[in-house]
């Protein structure tokens, strides 16, 4: 876990075995009507994001106030493979759902907004259309 004066960041693991790896960038303080932002991924790259765009990201919006939560998807970066039923299913719809899921219960937020780019925005709004 690392930290600054105004937020900090958690590994959490979660997901089929607990094999997804994500990172949780989180103001000191948590105001729960804030939406939690998640961050997905570009087709095969990992959460850290195009030259640590999303890792920038991220602790920007922590420091202001906005908990925010980036992830590999199955088979990607530090994560794992889920079922033989999640392989056959790339499109990072289950992963976003048990994504939001964990934030929900560890936070306590009820409201989210999901960026992506590239394959991640269709990935984010695959997720708001099942959601």
């Amino acid at each position: 876990m690392s930290h600054n004066n105004s937020m900090f960041e958690e590994v959490l693991t979660f997901g089929e075995s607990n094999t997804l790896v994500g990172i949780l960038s989180r103001p000191q303080h948590l105001d729960q009507t804030k939406p939690a932002i998640v961050i997905l991924n570009s087709g095969a790259l990992h959460r850290a994001g195009a030259c640590r765009s999303a890792v920038t990201l991220a602790r920007s919006m922590a420091e202001v106030g906005y908990p925010v939560f980036r992830f590999d998807f199955y088979g990607i970066g530090d994560s794992g493979y889920g079922t033989s039923e999640d392989l056959g299913e790339l499109s990072g719809r289950k992963e976003v759902a048990l994504a939001l899921d964990l934030l929900e219960k560890t936070l306590g937020v009820n409201s989210f907004v999901l960026h992506g780019l590239c394959s991640g925005a269709r990935a984010a709004f695959c997720a708001a259309l099942d959601d």
